[in-house]
């Protein structure tokens, strides 16, 4: 089907129902569905383990319930526009700042028009919507009326085929990231909790009787001390004005950026507004910003222009060997809830942590041998992390590229389909 033969559409041409969301608090008990939000759209997929419930009678949750193929789109805010599409049979009712469009799947695939909805056709769109308003936000009739070019449903079939590929393969990733990590928990809190990290001959430390000392915070194994998160790190500080090397290409660590990918963004100074820290290999980045929503940074350091956010807290290992220990400290339940605890501001986003403050985090301080052992454990765990973040920033790239061409018919599917298939090889 060449592109001439495509039809445009409106979005509510392709709809058989518009729907603003329904008003809630959000709980993380388990009350009710779960509870859909804007908050929960701010990575390209829904992590739905993360997601809140809300309490809701059996009249509106038939109302509001989210079915496979539903789009729903963002209406307020900076967030204006950001979408999903519902690709899992998920019990989950949407929140009243989300608009939801049902497809109407005759017309339309679902998946053809998640791709449509994240390209910058799209988002050009919203811009034109929203441009000069004080309180950036779009109603559902606005965003119904964006036109788009529409193949028939086999074209699109094919389209959103070769795209998904691409976005399985992403989520794959995120699926053995997400297992890593845990892994990596699993192995902190067996050594460094339930101190059952391998003894001189292997054995389980604890368990076979190893001998322990009285501290403070109790109980510790002997040879071990105690501290503070001072004792391990120095929290680097040294800033650049990136607009003064207009030329030069950032790797830029940004809050947004860990939001939407947890891979920084390749910036040029003279893109970049204000000033920022300077960030060396070997060093950990911590939001110090809203502390209830966990951002730990291992960074890649892929070049040596790599900056941060300065709302990140440059934390810099005194000693090499404290490293993988360090990872595995900062990405503790334990060490967030220090964070929490020591925030101050006004509720919500708006909440910040010193960090001086989080130097007076307590910390065990087990002897080098031990932690030579456990970077030696944890090391790989973070090069494969890191290995398939980088894979799949490729991976977004390749489909980003792709996107607005088979939209545009600038290359037709066949072609699409030997790229993605070298894209994949490479990867593998």
């Amino acid at each position: 089907m060449s592109y001439s033969e495509w039809k445009t559409y409106s979005l509510k041409d392709i709809c058989t129902d518009i729907s603003y969301g329904y008003t809630a608090s959000a709980k993380e008990e388990k009350v009710g569905p779960k509870f859909l939000r804007i908050t929960d759209l701010r990575n390209e997929f829904i992590d739905w383990e993360s997601v809140p419930y809300c309490s809701i009678n059996e009249k509106d949750y038939k109302k509001y319930k989210l079915e496979i193929g539903d789009l729903c789109i963002a209406r307020t805010g900076a967030t204006t526009g950001i979408n999903t599409v519902i690709e899992e049979d998920v019990d989950a009712v949407f929140a009243s700042y989300l608009v939801r469009f049902k497809l109407n799947k005759e017309i339309v695939d679902p998946t053809f028009i998640k791709y449509i909805f994240k390209s910058n056709m799209w988002y050009g769109y919203v811009n034109s919507i929203i441009s000069g308003s004080a309180q950036p936000g779009a109603n559902a009739q606005q965003m119904s009326n964006f036109k788009m070019s529409i193949p028939d449903l086999d074209e699109q079939k094919k389209i959103a085929s070769v795209l998904s590929v691409l976005d399985k393969k992403i989520v794959l990733n995120n699926k053995i990231n997400k297992t890593l990590e845990e892994m990596a928990q699993a192995i902190f809190k067996r050594w460094f909790v339930d101190f059952e990290f391998p003894n001189e001959n292997g054995k389980p430390y604890k368990s076979s009787g190893g001998k322990f000392v009285e501290s403070e915070s109790g109980m510790i194994p002997e040879g071990w001390k105690e501290g503070t998160l001072d004792n391990l790190v120095v929290i680097n500080t040294a800033s650049v004005d990136p607009k003064e090397n207009p030329e030069i290409l950032y790797e830029h660590y940004s809050i947004p950026a860990f939001d939407e990918q947890k891979y920084p963004k390749f910036e040029y100074g003279r893109e970049i507004k204000s000033n920022k820290y300077l960030v060396r290999p070997n060093s950990f980045l911590v939001s110090k910003l809203n502390p209830t929503t966990k951002r730990v940074w291992d960074p890649l350091c892929i070049t040596e222009n790599a900056i941060s956010s300065t709302e990140f807290i440059n934390y810099l290992p005194k000693d090499i060997s404290y490293q993988s220990y360090l990872y595995c400290m900062l990405n503790s339940e334990r060490f967030s809830e220090h964070l929490i605890k020591h925030a101050t501001g006004s509720t919500g986003s708006r909440q910040r942590v010193k960090p001086a403050e989080t130097l007076t985090f307590n910390v065990i301080l087990p002897d080098t041998e031990t932690l030579k052992k456990f970077d030696n454990l944890i090391r790989p765990i973070r090069e494969k992390l890191k290995i398939n973040q980088i894979n799949s920033a490729v991976l977004k790239d390749v489909r980003d590229i792709l996107l607005p061409k088979l939209m545009s018919g600038e290359i037709r599917v066949p072609d699409a389909e030997r790229e993605v298939e070298e894209c994949l090889q490479k990867s593998n």
